[in-house]
């Protein structure tokens, strides 16, 4: 499936745009990434947003962010009912969370970055 993937530019990486510590993925367009092993093992995956326009709902207001076009495979059937893993490793590893899932919110066991169609710093890819 072709999702949306929002990662933030941090130097010259491309990273999850909430997680942070033991929770953050690097991505590196053109190749295939999973979560990590600790969170994967309890259900929680990567995200990707099912339309472009849910995407750009998520990212708006964020600085130094990017919008990729991501294959997306090994979809779950719904998200996890918490938005934090239970005794994570990390005291805060998804900063500024609201409660709920963002709008248009998919859960997949691997992403791959196809092609960068927004930035924060200049529109469209």
């Amino acid at each position: 499936m072709i999702g949306y993937k929002v990662v933030y530019v941090q130097g010259d990486d491309l990273v999850s745009a909430v997680a942070l510590g033991s929770a953050q993925v690097k991505y590196v367009p053109g190749e295939e990434t999973q979560a990590p092993e600790y969170y994967a093992k309890r259900g929680y995956h990567l995200l990707v947003f099912n339309t472009l326009v849910t995407a750009k709902l998520f990212a708006c207001g964020r600085y130094d962010v990017e919008i990729w076009r991501a294959r997306a495979d090994g979809l779950l059937s719904g998200l996890p009912s918490a938005r934090r893993v239970k005794a994570d490793p990390d005291p805060e590893p998804f900063g500024g969370l609201a409660p709920a899932w963002p709008v248009g919110t998919l859960m997949a066991r691997t992403v791959t970055l196809l092609d960068k169609v927004w930035s924060s710093k200049g529109g469209e890819g």
